[in-house]
């Protein structure tokens, strides 16, 4: 299972709080393949089968169950500039 740090779930979080402005809803960001075959995000309802990450109550990141082998041994996290990295746990 991904496994996902505090500052990422916390920054996914206040990225929600601005969307909500905007029309948001119960949406969440959720993973998905990118045009290049890489990982991105978007901002989705998580559907039936989604591994979802909660911060202070609230679902901020789905993971489709297609990716879960994938993800089964990796980490994502923040690093000094605050980007997004992905990577493998030991």
């Amino acid at each position: 299972m991904l496994t996902v740090t505090e500052p990422v779930l916390k920054q996914f979080d206040r990225a929600l709080s601005r969307a909500d402005e905007t029309g948001a809803g119960s949406r969440c960001l959720r993973l998905v393949r990118g045009h290049d075959a890489s990982l991105s995000l978007t901002l989705e309802t998580p559907e039936p089968g989604d591994t979802t990450y909660e911060y202070e109550g609230r679902t901020v990141l789905a993971v489709p169950e297609a990716f879960a082998g994938f993800c089964a041994d990796k980490m994502l996290d923040m690093d000094e500039q605050g980007r997004l990295v992905l990577t493998r746990q030991a």
